[in-house]
């Protein structure tokens, strides 16, 4: 029988035909018009009427299929029948067509060898659309390169998971899912339908985690990770303490950028102290919980580690430093008004003209330095300085200190002001190496800190007697060397001589790590990508989660469910180390110290064994966004199955859209992001988020909603908001420590409420309380 003209030609693909096999779509059919076990092989399958290659091929599969559903018999008749009410029967080719189907099948027993086959070339054609859909992408050169990566990403991965791109559904549907979901709730017999927490109470009152869902857990950011409050800490307009900075601050971060503080702890006190002293001379004092982002010479590995870590580690290793702290980068500070051109002041400065406002020309190199005068407006006889000078404050008899507003300005501003300097006293010496000699230790502590704001890596200051060339006086001055990166010269006769040193150093060592009396320190929490700050007066970069990581391990450890957890606060190896604590039950103290028994030996084996077959993955990444968080997901997904859980640590130290309008933007975009992941891959969401110091200043500190940093757009994505209240932390006298509250203050599709857990600080733990209690 004659069939439509649209059936007698293939769909192309450009110029060639698309996979398929007809004769294998025909051999289905048939079969499954002869055998209801078929149509049971084939539904296994998964293939679907939109799989086959002819349409005609999908109209009676589809009839097949519902006739089955119904518990209706399949044969060429009712087949016909149902086609014929649906009025596709003529588009097929009459009921002939079923008759010829069902007779040339060559055998019903490889009906599911038929339905891969079919489903695997619909899997192609699908990959073959995407690829042109992807071409389409690049072609048209979007503005955001990112997101169309992400967008070609995501049109893989569902082709990979067979996913439709048709979000609607007809209720029909829903209802017979919805029905089929609450069976085997029943069957099951359980109250927890989704993964346990490992937590019996939180999962009384929620279910378990459920899939397609974002929990927000909020807690105060840990109580470590603090400096002194006297360590000096550089902004964009000068110096400041660690002891005088609020929130809103702005500082400086190790790429040389403005960060601004998001958080700020209280005072803590009684803390055990350190002070870390680098080769350079810097000296600062860090509790032992405060974290570095040091490289270990012992690994080559570059790591986030506590001062506690340092200590346990070392300070050498194989006869040389084992720590070191990578050099910040230049720090890119906006452009001021000058009064006076920098080359000319640091010249004026170097000579120490403090006396007289004229320009002292009559030295070496005069035409040099006329030429840069006047370059810059100031005519030797003509005009002087006096009047810029007077507006910088450094006429009166007082110390020609530099002004902050050419510390802090722009890098080719600095950098003019350094070769005004050096063309004036600077020497060269051997190795690449060059020296400033100035008579005032302050200036000379100035241009330090000139030299470390380009990325350089100065020496200390180095206080010297010197005599006159007549030796009859003696008088103080104060030296600075270093090795330049890039030329500070602009005299030619000192340019042409110097040369940078190869293998310049890029990092700072720490060569002690010396206890010290308890001082009182804080912390701070900053916005930038790696949530480094600078601190010292040498620009040292430093760094700025028990209860998930818990649900996290008896996710993996018990349920055996793949767990993802993406921790941007610790590194992975300090991670590692809490969990085995936490399953080992050690003392975290002993660990860290390496003072463990015997006992401790044995238990840690035995959890280490454990944890080692369970399907936990631990990505340290502290700079991850939301697209490589889901790609990252997906690609996890793909290759172990279905996740228990993912798991964010925590919300605020992701890196968002960098041109977003403002940081509540950003954020509201980073949790939405998060929800659509958790429906994308039906999995449970956890993020922990930060809690603003507001309710530090009620009476009552149980934290509430309004509590959670840029709530409202996180308060509306989430399903679940929970909270941890430990009034230990408030009130060291409580008749409840070791006690923890978990608050459930919002519960979209359940009950809100309070679970209380025993909080085991030692082991770093939270667990279930005993009954009764």
């Amino acid at each position: 029988m004659a069939l439509p003209a649209d059936e007698l030609s293939p769909r192309r693909s450009g110029a060639r035909t698309p996979p398929h096999n007809l004769e294998v779509e025909e051999s289905l059919l048939g079969a499954m018009l002869l055998s209801r076990d078929a149509i049971s092989d084939a539904a296994e399958v998964g293939i679907e009427a939109g799989d086959f290659y002819k349409p005609s091929h999908g109209h009676v599969y589809d009839a097949i299929t519902s006739l089955y559903a119904a518990g209706e018999p399949v044969d060429p008749v009712t087949v016909s029948a149902e086609l014929q009410r649906a009025d596709l029967l003529d588009a097929i080719g009459g009921s002939a067509r079923l008759v010829a189907l069902q007779s040339a099948t060559p055998a019903i027993s490889n009906a599911t060898r038929y339905a891969r086959i079919i489903e695997e070339h619909a899997l192609l054609r699908r990959l073959i659309g995407v690829a042109g859909e992807i071409a389409e992408l690049g072609y048209d050169i979007p503005d955001d390169v990112t997101k169309a990566v992400d967008t070609a990403e995501q049109l893989v991965f569902d082709v990979a998971q067979r996913r439709t791109t048709d979000s609607m559904s007809a209720i029909r549907d829903l209802l017979a899912d919805n029905l089929d979901r609450l069976e085997a709730l029943y069957e099951r017999g359980e109250s927890i339908t989704g993964v346990p927490t490992g937590y019996h109470d939180l999962d009384e009152l929620l279910s378990g985690l459920q899939p397609n869902a974002l929990y927000v857990v909020g807690a105060r950011p840990a109580m470590g990770k603090a400096l002194a409050l006297d360590t000096p800490i550089p902004t964009p307009t000068g110096w400041t303490t660690m002891g005088e900075l609020r929130e809103g601050d702005l500082v400086l971060d190790e790429r040389g950028g403005s960060a601004r503080v998001t958080y700020r702890s209280p005072i803590h006190l009684e803390r055990d102290c350190y002070e870390v002293e680098l080769d350079d001379g810097a000296r600062i004092v860090a509790d032992a919980e405060h974290q570095w982002c040091v490289r270990d010479a012992a690994t080559g590995e570059t790591r986030v580690a506590t001062t506690a870590q340092l200590v346990e580690g070392g300070v050498r290793h194989a006869g040389r430093p084992r720590w070191s702290i990578p050099l910040a980068q230049p720090l890119d500070l906006a452009a001021h008004d000058l009064p006076a051109d920098p080359y000319v002041l640091g010249s004026w400065i170097a000579g120490a003209c403090g006396v007289s406002s004229a320009l002292d020309i009559d030295g070496d190199d005069p035409a040099h330095f006329r030429a840069e005068h006047e370059a810059a407006g100031y005519v030797s006889g003509g005009r002087l300085l006096a009047r810029e000078l007077q507006q910088l404050g450094l006429l009166g008899g007082v110390p020609p200190l530099i002004p902050d507003r050419y510390l802090r300005g722009a890098a080719k501003h600095r950098q003019s002001l350094l070769e005004g300097l050096m063309d004036t006293e600077g020497t060269i010496l051997d190795g690449g190496a060059v020296e400033l000699v100035l008579a005032d230790p302050t200036v000379a502590g100035q241009v330090r800190e000139l030299v470390c704001s380009l990325g350089g890596r100065p020496d200390p200051v180095e206080h010297r007697t010197i005599a006159t060339p007549d030796g009859d006086a003696r008088f103080d001055a104060w030296a600075l060397r270093w090795l330049p990166r890039d030329p500070v010269f602009r005299l030619p006769r000192k340019a042409a001589r110097w040369s940078p040193a190869p293998g310049l150093p890029s990092a700072r060592a720490i060569v002690g790590l010396h206890p010290v009396d308890s001082v009182p320190v804080s912390c701070i929490t900053v916005d930038s990508p790696s949530h480094l700050y600078l601190a010292g007066e040498s620009l040292v970069p430093t760094h700025n989660t028990s209860f998930a990581l818990g649900m996290a391990a008896h996710a993996a450890l018990e349920s055996h469910r793949p767990v993802l957890f993406f921790s941007l606060e610790m590194s992975r190896l300090e991670l590692t180390q809490r969990i085995v604590c936490a399953e080992a039950r050690v003392d975290s103290q002993r660990v860290r110290n390496g003072k463990l028994v015997e006992a401790d030996w044995n238990k840690i084996a035995h959890a280490t064994g454990r944890l080692a077959e369970a399907p936990l993955w631990i990505d340290d990444n502290p700079a991850l966004t939301v697209m490589e968080i889901r790609s990252k997901a997906r690609r996890l997904k793909s290759k172990v199955g279905d996740l228990g859980m993912i798991v964010i640590d925590y919300l605020q130290l992701m890196t968002g859209r960098g041109n977003a309008e403002n940081r509540q933007v950003e954020v509201s975009e980073m949790s939405r992001g998060l929800k659509i992941l958790a429906r994308e891959l039906e999995v449970p969401v956890v993020a922990l988020s930060q809690l603003s110091r507001g309710l530090e200043m009620r009476a009552d500190k149980r934290p509430v909603l309004a509590d959670l940093r840029e709530s409202g757009s996180i308060e509306q994505d989430a399903d679940v908001v929970m909270f941890i209240y430990r009034d230990e932390v408030y009130n060291p006298d409580s008749a409840d420590r070791g006690t923890a509250e978990i608050i459930v203050s919002k519960h979209r599709n359940g009950p809100t409420g309070v679970s209380r857990l025993a909080f085991l600080d030692h082991y770093a733990r939270y667990a279930n309380m005993a009954k009764g209690v």
